[in-house]
C-alpha cells in the first residue's frame, strides 16, 4: 500500500505519511519512481517525495496513488489536506489505466460516468 493516505474517519483525520517506516527510502535506492494501492475508498495522488518532502517531477522521488473509488461508499477526504496530496476525489468512481514499460510509466484515473481522464502523470527512470 502506498505509504501516504489520508482518512477521515468519524469526523477525526488520520494521515499515515510513514514513507520511512513503510520503504520508501529502498524503494527510491532501487529507483522506484511509483507506489499503487487501494487502502482507501477514494482517489489520492502524492507529489514526488523524497524523505517526506514533495520534489519535481523527474527528481527521483515516489509518487504514491491510491486507487479505491470503483463502486463502495467513498471515504472523505475532508477539506483541510495535506501539502503532500497533489489530486484528491472523493466523489466521482473511477478506474486507473496504466500504461508502462522499460521507458515510462504513464497513469490515468479515469471517471466511469464520462470515460474521461481527470487526473494523470508521467514518469520516466531517473
Amino acid at each position: 500500500a502506498p505509504a501516504y493516505v489520508r482518512v477521515l474517519r468519524l469526523g477525526r483525520t488520520r494521515q499515515r505519511a510513514a514513507a520511512e517506516v513503510r520503504g520508501a527510502p529502498l524503494a527510491q535506492a532501487q529507483g522506484v519512481c511509483g507506489a499503487v494501492g487501494a487502502p482507501n475508498h477514494s482517489y489520492q495522488r502524492s507529489c514526488p517525495m523524497i524523505q517526506g518532502e514533495c520534489v519535481g517531477f523527474n527528481k527521483g522521488g515516489v509518487v504514491h496513488a491510491v486507487i479505491g473509488a470503483a463502486g463502495y461508499e467513498f471515504s472523505s477526504l475532508g477539506s483541510d489536506q495535506p501539502d503532500w496530496l497533489a489530486f484528491g476525489e472523493d466523489s466521482l468512481f473511477g478506474y486507473a489505466k496504466v500504461r508502462a514499460n522499460s521507458s515510462y510509466f504513464e497513469f490515468n484515473f479515469v471517471r466511469t460516468d464520462v470515460d474521461q481522464s481527470i487526473d494523470s502523470f508521467y514518469l520516466t527512470p531517473s
